[in-house]
This record gives structure tokens, sequence and C-alpha cells, in this order.
């Protein structure tokens, strides 16, 4: 298709309640689709909820534990690109180890965070940025703070 190929993002939100065998199950079909890319959130409830509130609680059911995401990403970065949604600085610790194997997503709720997307953008290849909410001004505000990686933002 030449340059203005199409490229394609399975994305997995909350669809898999928590459950690990519904996310490799998404992961297996995925793969046979052909799109290019998988994209899955990585929450730590505890991180963006008092622990113990409603919204921490069910949060913290739909959040796949860390070692089953590496399990997903050591098994299928050779297949597909993989997209980590961040929304905290605890999950970008955790996933800085994989930053030759994924890319990143940032949330619309993180894309004016302007320290954590530079750490970001210093770190990974490939950033994807959500504006989604943002008005044209405030876009161009931080893509401007930002334009020294502006290669690697998506």
């Amino acid at each position: 298709m030449g340059k203005n190929k199409l490229n394609f993002i399975t994305e997995i939100a909350s669809t898999h309640d928590g459950n690990f065998k519904v996310v490799e199950k998404i992961f297996k079909k995925h793969v046979k689709t052909g799109s290019e890319y998988i994209k899955i959130q990585i929450i730590n409830s505890n991180f963006l909820y008092k622990e113990g509130t409603k919204k921490n609680l069910r949060f913290k059911k739909l959040q796949l534990p860390w070692n089953n995401i590496e399990k997903l990403i050591n098994k299928y970065h050779k297949k597909t690109k993989i997209i980590l949604e961040l929304f905290d600085e605890s999950s970008f610790n955790y996933v800085l180890k994989y930053k030759d194997k994924v890319s990143i997503k940032i949330s619309c709720s993180e894309a004016d965070n302007i320290f954590f997307v530079l750490k970001i953008l210093n770190n990974f290849k490939k950033v994807f940025i959500n504006f989604s909410g943002y008005n044209l001004k405030e876009i161009n505000f931080l893509l401007n703070k930002y334009k020294k990686y502006k290669n690697k933002i998506i």
C-alpha cells in the first residue's frame, strides 16, 4: 500500500475482566488476523485510586498481574507489535525493562503530564499519545514540549 498504508490495532481494554486465559486467547486470534499492533492496558489500581475504594476494587478486578504481562510480551513480541498503555509511574518502572520489545501508549489522562511523557519518550522507540478531549491550542502546546522526540511520537 505504500506510504499511506493503514495499520490496525487490536485493542484489549477491560473485556478480559482480569482473566489471563481470555487475554491469551485474544492474543492468539490477533496474530492470525494480520493486524499490525495489539494494545493492552497496564493498570495498577492502588496507584490510580485509594486502596479499598469502590473504583480501586473495580479496577483491581481488571488488572492483570505483571508476571502475566511478562509472559505475553516474551511469547508474542516477535509475532506482533505490542503496545502497552500506561496510566502511572509504577507501571512505567515495571515495563522499562521491555523497552526494546514494546511501544507505549499514553492515555489522554496523562498526555499533559509533561514530566511523565518526557520520561517515556526518552526511553521508548515509539510512543502513541492520546489527545482526546484536548483542544488544538493545548495539543500544540504539548507537542511543542515534546518536539525533541517528534520522530518517536504517533
